[in-house]
């Protein structure tokens, strides 16, 4: 049997945030998804309950998880990517 890990806990202005996001039409989806992950995590669901609810699997549950953890609301943005960026018009 799998160990239950334990419940997220968040601030009532990261929760507003995160309700706001998980409920948006215009946010980006990748945010919204993050944004239910985490609000299902903290209302204290199975990973793997979350990962059939959202139909993700269970690692992402448990990545997004623990970077909301160490990082709070900011961690759920996506990072720069590495490499050269893309230039346009520059011929």
């Amino acid at each position: 049997m799998s160990k239950q890990p334990r419940t997220l806990r968040c601030s009532e202005q990261d929760r507003k945030t995160l309700e706001e996001w998980a409920r948006s039409r215009t946010q980006e989806a990748r945010l919204v998804e993050r944004a239910k992950i985490i609000m299902y995590c903290v209302q204290g669901h199975s990973i793997s309950d979350i990962a059939r609810s959202l139909r993700v699997r269970p690692n992402t549950v448990i990545d997004w998880r623990r970077r909301f953890d160490r990082e709070g609301v900011p961690g759920l943005a996506d990072r720069p990517r590495s490499g050269k960026p893309r230039r346009y018009g520059a011929d």
